[in-house]
C-alpha cells in the first residue's frame, strides 16, 4: 500500500505501532539482562540464569546462535525469548507442547507465529 499525495498519517495507528515496537525492544532487553546477555561478549553468563535452562534447551539455544551467526551472546537472546514465552517449554499453556496458543496464531516453546491466525483467512 502506498501513501497518496496529501494523505495524512493516522496518529492512532502510528502511536500503537511505535508503542508496540518500544515495548518489544525494552521487554527483550530487560529479559536478556536477566539471563546474562548484558555481560560483554565472550564472558561467562550468570550461573543462576544458565542453571534455570534445561540442558536440551541450552544446547538448542547455543546451536541456533552459532548456526545463524548471532554472535557470542546471541544464544542468550533466544534463551530470553524461551524463558518469557514458555519458561523454556515448562509451561502448560495451550500451544507450548502441542497445537496452537489460545489466539490460534503461535506454537511451540518460543511461541513462533506460524502464519495462521484467527480471522486472518489463512
Amino acid at each position: 500500500m502506498t501513501a497518496q499525495a496529501g494523505a495524512l498519517p493516522r496518529p492512532g495507528v502510528t502511536a500503537v505501532a511505535v508503542g508496540s515496537l518500544a515495548a518489544l525492544v525494552l521487554g527483550t532487553l530487560g529479559v536478556a539482562v536477566l539471563v546474562g546477555a548484558s555481560a560483554p561478549v565472550g564472558s561467562p553468563p550468570a550461573t543462576g540464569a544458565v542453571a534455570d535452562i534445561p540442558p536440551a534447551y541450552l544446547t538448542a539455544y547455543r546451536m541456533a546462535g552459532k548456526r545463524f551467526a548471532l554472535g557470542g551472546d546471541g544464544w542468550s537472546y533466544l534463551a530470553a525469548i524461551g524463558k518469557v514465552e514458555s519458561d523454556h517449554g515448562r509451561s502448560r499453556a495451550p500451544g507450548v507442547r502441542s497445537g496452537q496458543n489460545t489466539y490460534g496464531c503461535c506454537a511451540g516453546p518460543m511461541q513462533i507465529h506460524n502464519g495462521f491466525g484467527a480471522g486472518t483467512g489463512t
